[in-house]
């Protein structure tokens, strides 16, 4: 299990985020969620090893991810962040290959190149299989980066998947798909991590939501638990309907303009 425990982190003398406890668990997915600043890359960044606590624990499995190096924690998660640029002139596919070999391919052969191309053909990319991925719009960067970080996470059992704002330049069709995706992954026995700024997109698709507000967890649990109108004002400064989806199950969430 990756978690957090009573971390904080410090950058010079303003504190990121204080005393998060928060942990992934095989199977399901978390979506954190809250206002701009208010820690959510911080605390992604902490569980994928990329940074330290300056106070408290982050552990994978009971022993801190700060042990471990770079080769090991490949193997246990994968890490979509909020902003992936790429200066040079690799064609998607050896994007997506990336995952598990090197820049240069690192050994990936004709049956690895197979399972990268299936795991883009999920997210509607495999079209663009042999295009310099500068030439791609923002969405379909997104969707090749996203099919990267998927391939790496079925490399390897125990995994767990870290996904910032996955949705942030995709339309609404494809938002649906990647986290239809992410929803397949927990499936797998995946533990998956999603940040969101959609409250009715982490309803549909995540198992609990976490919401972080001023580098603190303020709440936890099931969309239908912690969804209100008074705590979504307190979290966002919006006016705020909230009502059974009629559609689907669970709640939906209709803003009506600021508090």
């Amino acid at each position: 299990m990756l978690q957090l425990r009573q971390a904080s982190y410090r950058v010079g003398a303003a504190t990121l985020v204080e005393n998060i406890d928060l942990a992934l668990r095989p199977g399901a997915v978390v979506a954190l969620v809250g206002p701009n600043g208010a820690g959510k890359s911080t605390m992604l960044r902490l569980l994928a090893g990329e940074i330290a606590p300056t106070r408290g624990h982050a552990e994978l499995d009971g022993a801190p991810i700060a042990t471990m190096d770079a080769a090991a924690l490949a193997r246990r998660r994968a890490v979509l962040p909020q902003h992936t640029a790429t200066s040079f002139g690799f064609d998607a596919l050896a994007i997506v290959l990336m995952g598990r070999h090197g820049p240069d391919g690192g050994g990936a052969g004709a049956a690895a190149a197979a399972d990268a191309l299936a795991v883009m053909d999920e997210l509607g990319v495999a079209d663009l299989a042999h295009r310099d991925i500068r030439t791609l719009s923002g969405g379909e960067q997104q969707r090749v980066h996203l099919a990267r970080t998927l391939w790496q996470v079925r490399a390897f059992p125990d995994n767990h998947l870290l996904l910032d704002e996955p949705t942030s330049s995709l339309d609404i069709a494809h938002q649906f798909d990647a986290l239809e995706t992410a929803r397949a992954e927990a499936r797998r026995g995946t533990a998956v991590l999603v940040v969101l700024h959609d409250l009715n997109l982490a309803a549909r698709f995540a198992d609990s939501i976490t919401v972080a507000k001023g580098g603190r967890i303020v709440a936890q649990g099931t969309a239908e638990a912690i969804l209100e109108p008074r705590a979504i004002s307190d979290w966002f400064g919006m006016r705020a309907v909230v009502t059974p989806h009629p559609a689907e199950h669970g709640p939906m969430v209709v803003f009506c303009g600021r508090s």
